[in-house]
């Protein structure tokens, strides 16, 4: 069976591949900088009902 990449030209090693479209890998000390709440962004969190709404509106502040 051939591989369906027989013929292309290979860019990038898988390595270079993983560094480009992986999972970040963060250090502590990352995660608290990028994903540590301010006090005022934990008040708007705590104010949706829902655990849910809590969560998304975390998500869409650092995603978007």
């Amino acid at each position: 069976m051939t591989s369906p990449y027989q013929g292309r030209i290979k860019i990038l090693d898988t390595p270079e591949i993983e560094d480009l479209y992986g999972r970040p890998r963060f250090y502590p000390e990352e995660r608290t900088y990028y994903f540590a709440l301010t006090p005022e962004e934990r008040d708007i969190a705590n104010s949706y009902r829902t655990r849910e709404n809590r969560i998304l509106f975390i998500l869409q502040g650092r995603l978007l």
